[in-house]
């Protein structure tokens, strides 16, 4: 994520960044989302940030890099079979509001 991340952040409206990141069919060690965290808390906020991990500490981690850099997050816990329809929709549908002033975009 790291290496294509900079080409694509000026356009970033926001981003959903787990702890635990997969191999996608790669052998090498994809890292995980406190890398990611600490890579962008070295830049400048553009877009809010959703942390959902279930990886307690890590995500916790994640949370301070963010504050300590003045990056808008939230934190949704993974929880229950309809977690992203329960909670990740609603927390994402709230942070692009904030950003757009409570306008709905087409």
């Amino acid at each position: 994520m790291i290496r294509e991340l900079e080409c694509y952040l000026p356009e970033a409206r926001l981003i959903s960044l787990d702890h635990d990141l997969e191999p996608s069919g790669e052998e090498e060690d994809p890292g995980d989302g406190l890398e990611v965290a600490k890579f962008l808390a070295q830049r400048p906020p553009c877009c809010p940030v959703i942390i959902h991990s279930s990886n307690t500490l890590r995500s916790l981690a994640m949370s301070g890099e963010f504050e300590l850099a003045g990056w808008k997050f939230l934190r949704v816990p993974p929880l229950g079979e309809d977690w992203i329809e329960a909670f990740w929709r609603p927390t994402a549908r709230k942070l692009l509001r904030r950003r757009t002033g409570g306008k709905r975009r087409g």
